[in-house]
């Protein structure tokens, strides 16, 4: 078995940016935290992540370590 690092992406926003997030894209407040933590890919998430920067959010990066 084998550990390898990996960086792990993020998009670190309040709860209240969240809510404004999803009310101006019209979906829930999951699928917000779905397309910040860069699980969910497209248009609609690159989306949601340009304006969550635009509205003073920081890009995140953390290691992790996956067994193999």
């Amino acid at each position: 078995m084998t550990v390898e690092k990996k960086r792990k992406k993020r998009i670190v926003v309040s709860p209240s940016m969240r809510k404004v997030l999803a009310q101006k894209f019209g979906v829930t407040v999951q699928c917000v935290g779905l397309a910040l933590r860069f699980v969910t890919e497209g248009f609609q998430p690159e989306e949601i992540r340009r304006a969550a920067i635009e509205m003073g959010g920081e890009v995140s990066t953390e290691m992790v370590f996956v067994e193999q």
